[in-house]
């Protein structure tokens, strides 16, 4: 969801360095491969991966956006609510 010309090369640096990714990559590949080692990563651990393995359902995803926004308008991607909202129902 916040991959883009802007973050791509944090990305690539993150596969690179934490992943061993080879940085000869083109950056969003090497950016996507990060990615996909650090779900297999998490499956491997057996930690959920969707908020639906967590049980969670849709009819929670306004309240729980509402809650975390204020606290994401600083990141180095910053999110509104619906913005939260779209991320969840994408990875729902």
């Amino acid at each position: 969801y916040v991959l883009s010309d802007r973050t791509v090369d944090k990305f690539k640096e993150y596969a690179v360095n934490v992943w061993g990714v080879d940085p000869a990559l083109e950056r969003y590949q090497a950016a996507q491969e990060g990615i996909a080692r650090t779900r297999r990563f998490f499956i491997d651990l057996k930690m959920p991966t969707t908020l639906r393995e967590l049980g969670i359902g849709t009819e929670k995803f306004a309240v729980m956006a509402e809650n975390v926004a204020p606290s994401l308008q600083t990141a180095y991607v910053p999110f509104s609510a619906a913005d939260v909202v779209k991320l969840f129902e994408s990875v729902q």
